[in-house]
């Protein structure tokens, strides 16, 4: 006949040590879980704040303020330098590879763009007056209003380095070979015999007109590069080498301190 009393010691020793594994298993999820919390802390931020940007893309108008300056860069654009000149009473804007009259494109380089001239003032016949726009591969003729006259290529025998009008009508080429006139009605060139420093026409260098800046910065924006989209590449990591991966790992990241608090939760419960 067995032992009541040794029966109940064997019980006792078994709950003793349910209960010491009981609790070294809740210290090691309570562990795993502050540590798992810890590391969440900053994706969990990240998420909740793009997050909150992006379920309110509507209200903020995120869709509809492109991206200048600095976050072009993120996606390999290089936003574009603008230089605007006073040319006669018209103002010329130059980018890269593109010439502006007060806002409107009249000219498009297939090369660097250079420089924008005045080349002839208006007579009494009234005729309007000339601009010269050069390019690197090509000079572009349009009037002071606007209107493209003619578009003539390179004469030179390697890519144009710098332009000059000089006595209002004579329009001087320099490559690398020297410098040289260029007869723009007879389209005859001829190496410049003239004075190297001579008096030259130029456009003065100015600021643009807030009204003409903001309607030119308009045409600059970069079709489908939003504040939207630039928040959207955020929360999804796109930035970063390894940033899908980064973004796998913080998912899971998010699963285990669920799972742990859970895990902690439910012992909680059947502990109470």
């Amino acid at each position: 006949m067995s032992d009541p009393s040794a029966s109940e010691s064997t019980d006792l020793r078994s709950k003793g040590a349910n209960a010491l594994v009981g609790r070294t298993s809740v210290r090691l999820f309570r562990a795993w879980h502050r540590k798992l919390a810890w590391l969440a802390i900053l994706p969990l931020i990240w998420f909740s704040i793009t997050g909150v940007l992006l379920n309110h893309t509507d209200d903020l108008s995120l869709g509809a303020r492109p991206l200048t300056g600095i976050w072009l860069k993120l996606y390999g654009v290089e936003p574009a330098s603008v230089t605007s000149t006073l040319v006669f009473e018209s103002y010329v804007s130059q980018t890269e590879r593109q010439f502006y009259l007060d806002a409107k494109p009249v000219a498009e380089c297939s090369s660097r763009a250079l420089a924008a001239l005045p080349l002839s003032s208006a007579n009494a016949s009234g005729q309007p007056n000339l601009i010269a726009l050069v390019c690197a591969s090509q000079v572009s003729l349009i009037t002071d209003t606007g209107e493209l006259v003619e578009v003539l290529q390179n004469p030179l025998s390697s890519p144009i380095e710098s332009a000059r009008v000089i006595n209002s009508e004579t329009l001087v080429l320099t490559d690398q070979s020297g410098a040289y006139v260029w007869d723009l009605v007879n389209l005859q060139l001829t190496p410049y015999q003239g004075v190297s420093d001579a008096p030259a026409q130029a456009g003065r260098s100015v600021e643009l007109p807030e009204s003409l800046k903001a309607e030119l910065t308009a045409q600059l924006i970069v079709p489908g590069l939003t504040a939207e989209r630039l928040i959207q590449d955020l929360h999804a990591f796109r930035f970063l080498p390894l940033g899908r991966w980064l973004l796998d790992l913080s998912a899971l990241l998010l699963i285990a301190l669920s799972i742990t608090g859970f895990r902690l939760l439910g012992r909680g419960k059947l502990k109470r």
